[in-house]
């Protein structure tokens, strides 16, 4: 351990933050399976975003208005949008853009990092890494299908005109509003990070959880301020992100736990495991 982690774990340890001591679990792993659903997940999504104007559906299958064109949105969507949109957008949507692919990830990425190295298991980063990576590119992947499938109309776009709705700045992204991406793969990413800390028995893991949650909830209310998505489409992409974050790697990784293993034959390719 480094002079300086040396000092940040003693000050933890005198501040009460952490004990003296800590002994950290082993976590669960197939490599042979793990690093392909990273892999071929990430190159999935990133699929789906190149073709997404083929994809993504032309007009909205959940418009929020009655066959007549009489607007039927809830009232609690319309009330979160008329109390927490910005009048500036734009700068609520960039800013949401640099906390989801900036700032969380980097937090992420580092704070666990550092709960690692003070806990003395600097050695186990990059297996955390790989599991949140897992379960976020699990998420992101449920959250591209929802959206294609679903069709709901953005806030932003239900408030235009018939004829305006095609001058939109990305015409294929007008009916991807449930639920939120932003906030679902953030959730994930957060929640998925606090999980492995606790599985490891990492002393800050509630620093991890209480930072990866607040900033998805942050991300989430920018994308309200930003009018491109309903209060509804963030709460559902809370829920189901922290879901996917927490049973990536409780379900598959927890130490104890016989992960998911990859089998392959000459005519089969199986896989099996004890949960």
């Amino acid at each position: 351990m480094s002079p300086a982690l040396r000092t940040l774990r003693l000050s933890w340890i005198a501040a009460g933050l952490i004990p003296a001591s800590v002994a950290a679990q082993e976590l669960s792993y197939d490599l042979r399976l793990d690093v392909p659903i990273v892999v071929g997940g990430a190159a999935a999504w990133g699929g789906t975003e190149l073709a997404k104007a083929s994809l993504a559906p032309a007009t909205c299958r959940w418009c929020d208005r009655d066959a007549e064109g009489k607007d039927t949105l809830n009232s609690l969507d319309r009330s979160a949008r008329n109390g927490m949109k910005w009048d500036r957008t734009g700068i609520a949507a960039t800013a949401s853009d640099i906390l989801a692919f900036g700032l969380v990830p980097l937090t992420a990425i580092g704070f666990d990092a550092l709960t690692a190295s003070t806990a003395g298991r600097a050695d186990g980063i990059a297996l955390d890494l790989l599991i949140v990576a897992e379960a976020t590119v699990i998420s992101a992947n449920i959250n591209q299908i929802t959206k294609f499938i679903v069709g709901r109309e953005r806030p932003f776009v239900h408030a235009l005109g018939p004829d305006e709705k095609g001058q939109t700045a990305r015409p294929a992204d007008n009916n991807l509003s449930f639920y939120s991406g932003h906030t679902s793969i953030t959730m994930t990413m957060g929640v998925a990070a606090g999980t492995v800390a606790t599985l490891r028995g990492y002393p800050a893991a509630p620093t991890v959880w209480i930072l990866g949650i607040g900033q998805s909830l942050a991300a989430g209310y920018l994308r309200i301020a930003a009018d491109k998505h309903y209060l509804t489409d963030v709460l559902t992409g809370a829920l189901v992100g922290g879901a996917v974050g927490f049973l990536v790697p409780y379900a598959f990784h927890r130490p104890g736990t016989n992960a998911p293993t990859a089998t392959v034959g000459t005519n089969l390719v199986g896989f099996h495991g004890v949960w």
